[in-house]
């Protein structure tokens, strides 16, 4: 596939600078607590459902709930619970892609490296903790 729709220009994972919060941090947002809200990271696109870890240096993981294309670094992204805008940080790295998944799948004995292999530990350690979470609850 190539062009426009290849699956190197999409992605569901993010991180994100320090967070500028216009009324502190979300309640519902503490260090290994995930907070389901939505953000928007191009102006005339619509909110998009996603996941965010605060980790330990108050920067941001940020999960999203479908692939999205052309998520840049240097983009910002906006948060929103509800029709409330919770504040906005600026993208300091995206990925895997999903080419990079696509890849990963198909050679599960390969080492991913780099920020890739970060990525896929954030994102298992954010289900896991998310998982545990909702056991204790029950």
């Amino acid at each position: 596939m190539s062009g426009t729709d290849h699956p190197a220009l999409y992605s569901r994972y993010l991180s994100t600078a320090k967070p500028h919060w216009i009324n502190g941090v979300p309640a519902g947002l503490k260090p290994h607590i995930p907070l389901d809200c939505c953000f928007r990271y191009q102006h005339s696109q619509p909110l998009i459902k996603c996941r965010l870890s605060l980790r330990p240096d108050d920067q941001l993981d940020v999960e999203i709930a479908e692939p999205k294309r052309a998520i840049a670094v240097g983009q910002y992204a906006v948060f929103y619970l509800g029709d409330v805008c919770l504040g906005s940080a600026s993208v300091t790295s995206v990925g895997p892609t999903e080419y990079q998944l696509q890849q990963m799948r198909s050679n599960q004995n390969t080492a991913a490296d780099g920020p890739t292999e970060y990525h896929l530990q954030r994102v298992q350690s954010n289900q896991n903790t998310a998982a545990t979470g909702m056991a204790a609850s029950a």
